[in-house]
């Protein structure tokens, strides 16, 4: 994935890339973001762009269940996805 991003960057290709959903028990948390933590820098030295939305859908507890499905509770809902898109759209604007 890493020599894509750099190939679609070296071609003038704008890439953004996200964390992971941060969906699970909440004692899993701490390894999630220091395997992030690690991952992040190198992937960003492709040249994509990091949009963290982290704060947005985790709590004190872990994750924040009105960003999930009901019987779901692993991947992101509509609601996720419109903070993705804000955050897409910020990127954009910074850019232009």
């Amino acid at each position: 994935m890493l020599a894509l991003y750099a190939l679609l960057n070296a071609h003038g290709r704008r890439v953004y890339f996200l964390h992971s959903p941060q969906r699970g028990p909440a004692r899993y948390l701490p390894t999630l973001r220091d395997f992030e933590a690690r991952l992040i820098p190198m992937v960003t030295q492709t040249g994509a762009r990091f949009l963290d939305i982290r704060d947005r859908i985790t709590g004190p507890d872990g994750p924040r269940p009105e960003y999930a499905w009901p019987d779901d509770p692993t991947h992101g809902n509509a609601r996720m996805g419109a903070l993705v898109l804000d955050a897409l759209d910020d990127a954009l604007s910074e850019e232009r």
